[in-house]
């Protein structure tokens, strides 16, 4: 069966698995290997819980499109966060934390996007 490029990336996105654009040609990448993505000029850079990190040929708004119904979430204009690393948020200082094996990241947030951020945890 020969499966069309449309059909194929259907089936990554089952898998748990995207395909990103690059400068020379494209990956696939496991969604649940992302801590978050942040914005480059017209670009995006992946950054993996290994620490590695990865530029995309696309927008964040573009990545946002593909990837945000697989638990991630836009915090900023710059930054979009897998939500499976987010462990606090501190609400007097107006930042979020992720953690992650490789280290953990402080996000200063908006109080627009903590509340957005609280709202999606609403027991």
């Amino acid at each position: 069966m020969k499966l069309r490029p449309g059909n194929l990336i259907n089936y990554f996105d089952q898998s748990g698995r995207c395909r990103f654009n690059t400068l020379k040609g494209f990956f696939l990448q496991d969604l649940a290997q992302i801590t978050h993505v942040t914005a480059k000029g017209n670009y995006s850079l992946i950054h993996l819980v290994s620490g590695e990190q990865k530029l995309v040929t696309q927008t964040l708004a573009s990545t946002q499109g593909a990837i945000e119904k697989y638990g991630f979430e836009r915090i900023g204009r710059s930054i979009m966060i897998n939500l499976n690393y987010l462990s606090q948020v501190d609400r007097s200082k107006g930042v979020c934390v992720l953690d992650f094996p490789s280290g953990s990241l402080k996000v200063e947030l908006s109080n627009r996007h903590i509340k957005k951020l609280s709202d999606l945890f609403v027991s």
